[in-house]
């Protein structure tokens, strides 16, 4: 069978940020908002999920193996209000890539793959954190001040692809109209479906379902 390379594409929308003193004192979402975007019971967390089809290649029996995956952005991270005695806005921004679908709990997203998750290390195709700073120098940008990759980048005979998004938001002192402009990601990953034994091949498949059903 010929090999096929591919190059797959998945865009993470873009989201606002605002905090609102209101009766609820809190991170509140704003418009746009796609329906996958959940605010989480945790202040200023909020995460989003997605899938990716990408069964024609187990209708042939073949395994993706990744070359290489990355993230990239078409703008900055935005960002409004004013830094306060105790500093300026933070954020953290995660993307997990995987074939076996997440536990629902946020915090098990951001370690997936580690001890603290309920999930398989080796599911876990792509991840990668990065952490942002509101300065002075930069005040209506954010500053990457971390940024850390997860994943395990191991091949896959899943027909499916799982995005899973998580943006934690923090000021010590927060004010009405902080927020940030989160830009929308492009997930790109590429390589080779190609064909493995079928001892193996049949394995892999058998370690996805139990871990599906688990």
């Amino acid at each position: 069978m010929t090999d096929r390379p591919f190059n797959l594409v998945n865009y993470l929308p873009a989201v606002q940020i605002e905090y609102i003193a209101a009766s609820t004192n809190d991170w509140v979402l704003e418009a746009p908002i796609t329906a996958n975007w959940v605010t989480e019971s945790v202040s200023g967390v909020f995460t989003f999920e997605d899938q990716l089809d990408i069964r024609g290649w187990t209708k042939e029996g073949l395994t993706a193996f990744f070359a290489s995956q990355y993230l990239q952005r078409a703008s900055p991270y935005g960002v409004t209000g004013i830094i306060g005695a105790n500093g300026g806005l933070e954020m953290a921004d995660y993307l997990i890539v995987t074939d076996v679908p997440l536990t629902t709990n946020w915090w098990a997203t951001l370690t997936a793959g580690f001890p603290t998750s309920d999930s398989d290390y080796m599911t876990i195709k792509f991840a990668q954190g990065t952490q942002w700073t509101q300065q002075s120098t930069q005040p209506i940008t954010m500053v990457r001040s971390d940024v850390w990759n997860y994943g395990s980048g191991e091949p896959t005979a899943s027909g499916t692809l799982y995005f899973y998004r998580a943006i934690i938001v923090n000021k010590d002192t927060p004010q009405p109209n902080d927020g940030v402009t989160v830009p929308e990601l492009r997930y790109v990953g590429a390589g080779i479906a190609t064909e493995e034994p079928e001892f193996v091949y049949l394995t892999r498949l058998r370690r996805s379902f139990e871990l599906q059903q688990s």
